[in-house]
């Protein structure tokens, strides 16, 4: 979860977009809610380990890598309220997150990308609030590497849980419909990196509100791929061949939201 560094879900999320939209999987969110990078592979941090529904114990711990988001967010695994809009001073939190992630060595993940995948993610609308608790109880802890081979901050256990939690249980239900139809289209496309659409759905669902200011980029992306012929790339990834452009844009605000 440490990874909060370059992105996502998605920013493993964003990843799993490029090669198919396909899933963040809870591990990818969690874990890494921003250790990948934009445009890489989710299926890493996403995980194809996505599962449709909710997360499990190591993916719940992993996804401290990004905090909370909107104020009045819905709780971990609570139905949602309506959110308030996040607090862009949490992002700050991601300075001293990342200095003390990096330093406990336990992964590779360098600071720039820690940081840029957690600035990208740290104000999701609904879990901003929860970023900063994590971020607050973290300031003065030590960080240790969990069984994940994440940097986790001693002590904040709670707080990292809540985050994770709160992720994975914030999918964008408005775009299930569409989701679903690209999901079942790259899964009958049998492309070497395609995943089973129940868990592309949910991934698909969650990276919308993933990374606030470009929900609106990724809903475009996906009414786009739901209406789409998908082809495999040249590197296994099922790719829906209408919504280049639409991806593209997508991408160009991941990266700005990371900067």
């Amino acid at each position: 979860m440490q990874k909060l560094g370059l992105a996502v879900l998605v920013a493993s999320v964003a990843a799993g977009l490029a090669s198919g939209c396909g899933g963040a999987s809870e591990k990818s969110v969690v874990n890494d809610p921003g250790g990948t990078s934009a445009g890489g592979n989710t299926s890493a941090q996403s995980g194809s380990s996505n599962s449709e529904g909710g997360a499990d114990d190591s993916s719940t711990g992993g996804t401290m890598g990004m905090p909370a988001a909107g104020r009045g967010g819905s709780a971990a695994g609570g139905a949602s309220t309506i959110p308030m809009m996040p607090d862009p001073a949490v992002r700050e939190g991601c300075d001293a997150w990342c200095d003390a992630a990096v330093e406990a060595a336990c992964n590779d993940q360098t600071l720039a990308d820690c940081l840029f995948g957690c600035r990208a993610i740290a104000t999701s609308v609904a879990c901003n609030a929860r970023y900063g608790e994590l971020f607050d109880c973290a300031m003065d802890a030590t960080f240790s590497c969990n069984a994940d081979g994440d940097a986790v901050p001693e002590g904040c256990e709670v707080e990292y849980a809540s985050a994770g939690l709160c992720i994975l249980s914030n999918p964008d239900e408005t775009i299930e419909a569409p989701c679903q139809s690209y999901c079942e289209a790259q899964e009958a496309a049998e492309c070497m990196n395609s995943t089973p659409a129940a868990e592309c759905t949910y991934g698909c669902q969650l990276v919308s509100p993933l990374v606030a200011a470009c929900a609106a980029d990724w809903r475009t992306f996906v009414a786009c791929a739901a209406d789409s012929t998908v082809s495999c790339s040249d590197a296994g990834d099922p790719v829906p061949d209408a919504c280049i452009a639409e991806y593209l844009t997508y991408l160009a605000c991941y990266v700005e939201a990371g900067q």
